[in-house]
C-alpha cells in the first residue's frame, strides 16, 4: 500500500506591483494610457516614441511620461470628480495648454471633468508628471495648510508659477519617487510609509501652489513663535511614531504652514518634518537597541516609523547617533 503523498508547499507569493511601465509607438495606445479620456492626434507625419508609467499611493495616482515627439500633439480630457496636476520636467519649447504658454516653470491644477487641450509644439524629448488627486481630500488639505480654500472656479487658480524652491522640491520628490516605484521597493506595500509618502506628496503640492500667489505674512514676536513651536511639539509627541501630517497639525494650530516652518527656523534652525523626522529616529534607535540581525532589519523598522527614503533616514541617524543603522542593530 503507498503512502499518502503530502501536498505540495504553496508557491511563494509575489509582491504585487503597484508600479506598472509600458512604451507606445502608436499614438492611439499612448492615448489610452493616458489619465482620463485622451486623444492623440499627431498633426504632422513622424515618428512617435512614448512611455508610461504609474504608481498608486494612498489618495492620489503618479504617472510619468517621456515622449519624442517631432509633430503636434492634441490632447483632450474629461474624465471623473478627481483633480488633475500636471508639472513637465523637460520640454524643448512651451507647450499650450487652452492656449496659454506652458513650461517647466509652470503647474497645471484643474477638476480632471473639464476637457483640457494640451498642444506640444516641438521637436524633440519632453517629460511630464501628472497626479490624479481626491478632490476633497485635496481642498481640505489645502485649506488646513494654507488656511485659505482653493477656488476650482476661479480660472487663474489653473495654470500657475510657483516660486524656484517649492517648484524644485516637489520636482525632485517626483524623481525620488520614480526611482522607488521602478524597484518595487517594499514601501508601497507598507501603510505607514505609503501614508507618510503621499503626505510628503501633498505638502508639496500645496506648497507649490500656494507659492505661486501667497502674500507676505505679518511679522510676529518671538513669545508666539515660542508657543507655536511648543504647541507643535506637544501635538507630535502626543503620536510620536506617526508621520507628521503638516496640513492637520496647522489646522490644530490656527496657524499656516509657513509661519510654522518660519517659528521652527528660528529657534531650533529647522522645518517641524525635521523636527519630527528627529523624534522617529531616536524611536527607531531605541527598536535597533532592543532587536538582532535575526530577528529585524533596519528597513522594516524604518518603514515601522514612516520613513520611506532610506537613504534619508540612515542621514539623518548618522548625524544624531554618529553611527549606521545597521551598526546600532548589530551590536549586542
Amino acid at each position: 500500500m503507498s503512502e499518502p503523498h503530502e501536498p505540495p508547499p504553496p508557491a511563494p507569493q509575489k509582491r504585487p506591483k503597484r508600479h506598472v511601465r509600458a512604451i507606445y509607438s502608436d499614438p492611439g495606445e499612448y492615448a489610452e494610457a493616458l489619465p482620463g479620456d485622451a486623444e492623440v492626434q499627431p498633426l504632422v507625419a513622424g515618428s512617435f516614441l512614448a512611455s508610461v508609467e504609474y504608481v498608486r499611493i494612498p489618495g492620489l495616482t503618479i504617472r510619468w511620461g517621456r515622449a519624442s515627439m517631432p509633430r503636434d500633439i492634441r490632447i483632450r480630457r474629461a474624465d471623473d470628480d478627481r483633480l488633475r496636476f500636471l508639472h513637465y520636467a523637460a520640454v524643448k519649447a512651451p507647450a499650450l495648454w487652452n492656449g496659454q504658454p506652458f513650461t517647466t516653470e509652470h503647474v497645471m491644477v484643474a477638476p480632471a471633468s473639464q476637457p483640457a487641450e494640451v498642444i506640444l509644439r516641438h521637436a524633440g524629448v519632453e517629460q511630464w508628471a501628472v497626479l490624479t488627486l481626491e478632490r476633497e481630500d485635496f481642498l481640505d488639505n489645502y485649506r488646513r495648510q494654507t488656511h485659505s480654500a482653493f477656488d476650482e472656479t476661479d480660472e487663474r487658480q489653473r495654470l500657475l508659477r510657483p516660486r524656484k524652491a517649492p517648484r524644485a522640491r516637489l520636482s525632485r520628490l517626483l524623481k525620488t519617487v520614480q526611482m522607488y516605484a521602478r524597484a518595487n521597493a517594499p514601501l508601497f506595500q507598507h501603510p505607514v510609509t505609503a501614508m507618510s509618502l503621499a503626505n510628503e506628496v501633498l505638502t508639496a503640492i500645496i506648497s507649490a501652489i500656494n507659492s505661486a500667489h501667497s502674500r507676505p505674512e505679518p511679522p510676529v514676536s518671538p513669545s508666539q513663535n515660542y508657543v507655536a513651536v511648543n504647541e507643535a511639539i506637544a501635538s507630535m509627541l502626543r503620536d510620536p511614531a506617526c508621520p507628521l501630517r503638516m496640513s492637520s497639525l496647522c489646522d490644530e494650530l490656527a496657524v499656516s504652514v509657513r509661519r510654522l516652518e518660519y517659528a521652527f527656523q528660528d529657534i531650533y534652525g529647522m522645518s517641524p518634518g525635521q523636527y519630527s523626522r528627529r523624534i522617529r529616529a531616536s524611536l527607531a534607535r531605541k527598536r535597533l537597541q532592543e532587536g538582532s540581525p535575526q530577528t529585524a532589519t533596519v528597513t522594516e523598522i524604518a518603514m515601522a516609523y514612516g520613513f520611506w527614503h532610506l537613504g534619508r533616514f540612515s542621514a539623518i541617524y548618522r548625524e544624531l547617533f554618529h553611527e549606521n543603522p545597521s551598526e546600532t542593530l548589530r551590536r549586542p
